[in-house]
């Protein structure tokens, strides 16, 4: 689902709509001797998209976020939201759409640990799942 200003635009709507002897079809290609007559049901070009999601994102409220640089990776992260992508330094304050936050949460990694069985007459260890965050950072 697309989110626009002027309302949520389904998936299936962008599809292609045909009309055969009558009858409506939406989805897929049409046979070459249809294509001819078949329209497009909602007509959004890539650009199209990007320059209002880009304009969507610049109107929303900003965050202040830090993202720490590891031992293993000290390089820039770069965040895709609906096109648009942010490139984010590093160990730098940095304001940020929501969206970016909230792509950033929802990016989990599950680790897991080794314990000792406690059950009685067990033997030997258990892996115990851990969920953390792909990229830590700080929200300000």
């Amino acid at each position: 689902m697309l989110n626009t200003q002027e309302g949520n635009i389904m998936d299936d709507e962008r599809l292609p709509v045909t009309e055969v002897q009558g009858t409506k079809i939406q989805g897929g290609a049409p046979p070459k001797s249809v294509q001819a007559r078949g329209t497009w049901a909602n007509e959004t070009s890539p650009e199209r998209v990007i320059t209002q999601t880009k304009a969507i994102l610049q109107g929303m409220a900003k965050v202040k976020i830090l993202i720490p640089s590891t031992e293993q990776d000290k390089s820039d992260i770069t965040i895709g939201v609906n096109g648009h992508v942010f490139q984010i330094k590093r160990d730098v304050q940095v304001e940020v759409p929501y969206p970016v936050v909230k792509v950033l949460e929802s990016a989990k990694l599950t680790t897991y640990t080794q314990r000792k069985r406690t059950e009685p007459g067990s033997e030997g260890n258990e892996l115990v799942p851990h969920e953390v965050l792909r990229i830590p950072f700080q929200k300000f």
